[in-house]
């Protein structure tokens, strides 16, 4: 209901859930909401408990000039007030409030051609209905109006008669990978009488038409393009004019504020950590008796803690959280540092043309059809988050122009933890060799024995003095190669295109082999993490991206410090029970995901390329996402093999030959 002062709206949810010591909240974009607060979030009443499922509703008075909301279901516990759990579906719960009738609603509409996907996880046709059904779902790609890709493709809306029109709002088709297509982020304004409070941007306003005015019966959205497809979740065309029915009385002048349910859930849990509730319901079991603990030592239990301090950014809130979804689609297909491995590679498959960990190397992967890649994240001494795998690196002690010279330096080994950013671009570095790298033996021996095998046709060193035109081309190439060596993660947020998903690997000391390293205060969890989500809430937008990492302390971590993108375990999946390192199976890695409530692990794949049959076992015992890595990844029948069962993404240094080689049996299936 609308009056001259306030609109009040009524909302109503459902909950699979009957405990008395929970309580639902409404939590939104508004001050009446909580403005995205959870302390501020406004409780609901229970009016219906029957069997698992019970029903909740409240009341809301809003301000006059209040346009569209977007809000979220959460729910809190009774006592404590502490947050439970919440919707955790990309995007938010969206209304408009408007004075006045959606005379688009159900009206004939019209498209110039019809998009039709064999894709699930809703096969079918994008018709011109779907464009005023009243969903403004714009986050699902199946709720939308969509068109082939065409010459000024256009869709239209048959109103039926003339009205005058007091707004018009178009909800945007908007996955939540993409970026936000309204400049600044902000809303555009629909009405005379809309908000002034920012808001995310899930609907654009496009029509030229000048408001207040008379309009055509007919609603026109066009893309003028060359080749285009015009694609939009709904049109809604707000008039205050009296509207008939069709049993000719006069309809209410404000627009139905109460939102079907679209099906799809999606829940994400915070922590449990209340350890004296889980004391009780484990009816206090004693591990050890208490005559032994009075006579010997029977053992020895170490347990480990982790201390974590909050991660505070304006971006990591309720409003933008979707990191329990993870629709159907099919497998993905991921580049190993971008293109590949650059150094070695195995069984006779090609090196990557370009150089692994660059920003080059990034673009040209999505650019060949790789729909995420993966990286290694860690920080300079000065706490810049670069892109690069090992962490140790060689650097000579002479600067890296000595070469023009006459001179060459010495390396040794150095960590990327201690060497700032500045040093790490400007010093002459070469990566560590690899154990097992048959190439990097020879060259190594080839150098030990270098003056035997000259014999007496010793080659001269270049004398020092100026610079020569050549040497000075040679140092242009060399700097290029330096500072392609070690971009910052900023920059590759910035310049890689949006479409291309990231996956983020933390790169943090194993505490086995490098125990010292890992007590470094470089490594501190808190402030390093911190440091790496700082840079990626301020410059990822809406790109799609998830975590991993081999630490379990760091995936909870993560998951405990940011509620928007996954976390997922990195494993290298043995079935040996025997493993030196629990942490290396299998089984550990699924029982922690399920633990830690983790969207999933990513295991090496030789158990799955062994028994094929695993994977969809373990992906019904996690009911989480399974992915791969590993150098079996490099061939594409076995790649083809784990898709065939349920693998939901591999992780491959062999990316361009895996595409190629799907185009051509694409193309042979046609």
């Amino acid at each position: 209901m609308k009056t001259q002062d306030c609109t009040e709206v009524e909302f109503a949810v459902r909950l699979l859930c009957t405990s008395t010591e929970r309580v639902v909240c409404l939590l939104g974009n508004v001050s009446e909401l909580g403005a995205w607060d959870v302390e501020k979030a406004l409780p609901m009443e229970l009016i219906e408990c029957q069997g698992e499922e019970s029903t909740w509703r409240t009341t809301v008075e809003f301000a006059v000039n209040t346009n569209t909301l977007e809000y979220k279901y959460v729910v809190k516990h009774k006592q404590t007030r502490e947050l439970v759990s919440w919707e955790g579906l990309p995007g938010n719960r969206t209304l408009t409030i408007a004075l006045g009738n959606n005379v688009a609603l159900g009206a004939a509409s019209y498209q110039s051609s019809t998009y039709t996907t064999p894709r699930a996880p809703i096969p079918g046709p994008r018709e011109a209905k779907l464009g005023n059904n009243g969903n403004t779902n714009g986050f699902q790609e199946w709720r939308c109006c969509r068109t082939n890709k065409e010459a000024n493709p256009w869709w239209e809306v048959d109103l039926g008669k003339e009205y005058t029109i007091s707004s018009i709002h178009l909800w945007n088709a908007m996955t939540y990978h993409e970026q936000a297509r309204h400049p600044k982020g902000r809303p555009p304004i629909t009405s005379k009488a809309s908000t002034s409070i920012p808001s995310p941007p899930l609907w654009v306003f496009i029509s030229k038409e000048s408001l207040d005015r008379e309009a055509d019966s007919l609603m026109n959205a066009q893309a003028k393009a060359a080749t285009d497809a015009t694609s939009f979740a709904e049109l809604e065309v707000i008039t205050q004019d009296p509207v008939m029915s069709l049993d000719r009385k006069e309809a209410p002048h404000t627009i139905s504020s109460l939102k079907t349910d679209d099906g799809f859930y999606g829940v994400s849990n915070s922590l449990n950590g209340d350890i004296n509730e889980y004391v009780e319901k484990s009816n206090k079991v004693a591990l050890i008796r208490d005559d032994y603990i009075r006579k010997s030592i029977v053992g020895q239990l170490t347990l480990s803690y982790l201390v974590l301090t909050p991660f505070v950014h304006p971006k990591n809130n309720i409003a933008h959280v979707w990191r329990s979804y993870w629709r159907e689609r099919p497998p993905l297909t991921i580049g190993h540092r971008g293109m590949g491995r650059s150094y070695y590679q195995v069984d006779g498959y090609r090196l990557a043309l370009t150089r692994e960990n660059t920003l080059a190397s990034f673009i040209l992967a999505g650019r060949s059809g790789a729909d995420f890649v993966e990286f290694d994240v860690q920080l300079t001494k000065d706490q810049v988050p670069i892109i690069y795998h090992d962490f140790l690196v060689n650097a000579g002690l002479e600067d890296k122009h000595a070469g023009a010279f006459g001179t060459k330096s010495e390396t040794y080994e150095i960590g990327i933890h201690d060497m700032t950013y500045r040093q790490l671009t400007q010093s002459y570095t070469t990566p560590v060799p690899h154990k097992g790298n048959k190439t990097q033996v020879l060259q190594n021996r080839v150098k030990k024995h270098w003056a035997r095998l000259q014999g007496d046709k010793k080659v001269i060193s270049p004398r020092r003095g100026h610079i020569t035109r050549d040497a000075e081309k040679d140092n242009k190439e060399e700097e290029h190669h330096l500072v392609d060596l070690f971009p910052r993660l900023e920059d590759l947020l910035k310049h890689v295109p949006a479409e291309v998903g990231l996956n983020v690997e933390i790169k943090y000391p194993d505490p086995f082999f490098r125990a010292t390293m890992r007590s470094s205060s470089q490594f501190a969890i808190n402030a390093y993490l911190d440091k790496v989500l700082q840079c990626v809430f301020d410059h990822a937008g809406s790109r799609r991206i998830f975590f991993s990492c081999f630490d379990p302390s760091v995936c909870i971590a993560l998951r405990a410090k940011q509620a928007k993108y996954p976390v997922l375990f990195l494993t290298y999946g043995s079935m040996a029970p025997q493993a030196m390192d629990s942490r290396m199976t299998l089984q550990f890695a699924t029982n922690f995901a399920k633990m830690e409530k983790l969207q999933g692990i990513v295991s090496n794949s030789n158990a799955f390329v062994e028994t094929p049959e695993l994977a969809p076992l373990v992906k019904k015992d996690m009911q989480r996402v399974l992915m791969t890595w590993g150098d079996q990844n490099t061939n594409h029948e076995m790649v083809q093999l784990q898709k065939r069962h349920a693998v939901d993404g591999v992780i491959s240094d062999n990316v361009i030959d895996l595409i190629s080689q799907d185009k051509k049996l694409q193309t042979q299936a046609k």
